[in-house]
């Protein structure tokens, strides 16, 4: 036997027993990771569950929440419209809520969900738990 082939031969020795380790230590290093990445909180007697944002979440709502004007200058200048951005931001980082319609049926996580809820302090409460868990300053939730 060659040493190419010795080298094969003893990897897969080590690599099939050890295959179900590894695959529990990627599936225990996966929970953790998702459970930081999620907060449970309770806003106005209902319960909700928020995710952090990727970075393409980001991107994506602040795509979705741009739009570009000219300047006197003739370059393009950014508006970022803020009500937009969290609507986008609200649907992409809420996973989870008890929040039902009055039928009693759960209410899917949609921006028309969003804007027909009541009162509209929940949903600034909202906003406010899912900007402060992704980082958004004070001075630019102010903004």
């Amino acid at each position: 036997m060659g040493t190419v082939e010795h080298a094969s031969v003893v990897w897969m020795m080590w690599i099939i027993p050890n295959f179900v380790e590894n695959v529990l230590i990627i599936t225990m290093i996966y929970k953790i990771m998702r459970v930081t990445m999620n907060h449970e909180v309770e806003i106005m007697g209902h319960r909700l569950m928020f995710r952090t944002w990727t970075y393409g979440m980001k991107q994506e709502a602040l795509r979705e929440a741009t739009r570009w004007r000219r300047d006197p200058g003739g370059g393009l200048e950014p508006d970022v419209d803020p009500w937009t951005l969290n609507d986008v931001m609200l649907v992409q980082t809420v996973v989870e809520w008890d929040l039902v319609d009055g039928n009693g049926r759960p209410l899917p996580i949609t921006v028309e969900s969003i804007h027909g809820l009541e009162p509209p302090e929940l949903v600034e409460e909202m906003i406010a738990v899912t900007q402060r868990i992704n980082g958004v300053s004070v001075a630019e939730r102010k903004k």
